[in-house]
């Protein structure tokens, strides 16, 4: 999922929907790469900062911000681990990454177990 959905609450496709029309009305700028990416234009960054502290709570505000650094330290865990999975990790986010990779192990070694014991001319 994109950052500005998980900020939102909404599907990445509705996310990128909306991005799309912000674009396409001028309010945001397609930054050059592979991949779709937006920046706002400084006037209506400016401008969407005063509004939402008038017109979002505290609360709501707070709720977003949250959610984008929970989906960005989760992704960075997830990274982290996948590239030096036998280092020490610690917190919370390494935690279902390290029970993940422990169920998979014991798929593969089941599936192994099973085949070997399949194969033609085996006592199993």
């Amino acid at each position: 999922m994109s950052v500005p959905a998980i900020a939102c609450g909404v599907r990445t496709e509705e996310a990128a929907v909306q991005l799309d029309e912000l674009h396409r009305r001028h309010l945001l700028t397609r930054l050059p790469g592979d991949a779709p990416r937006y920046a706002f234009r400084d006037y209506v960054h400016d401008h969407a900062r005063r509004l939402a502290e008038r017109t979002d709570c505290r609360q709501a505000r707070e709720d977003a911000l949250r959610r984008a650094a929970k989906h960005l330290g989760r992704s960075a865990a997830a990274a982290d681990y996948g590239a030096f999975p036998d280092r020490w990790h610690l917190g919370p986010w390494y935690d279902d990454l390290k029970r993940d990779a422990q169920d998979s192990r014991r798929s593969a070694c089941g599936d192994n177990v099973r085949s070997v014991g399949a194969q033609p001319g085996s006592r199993a």
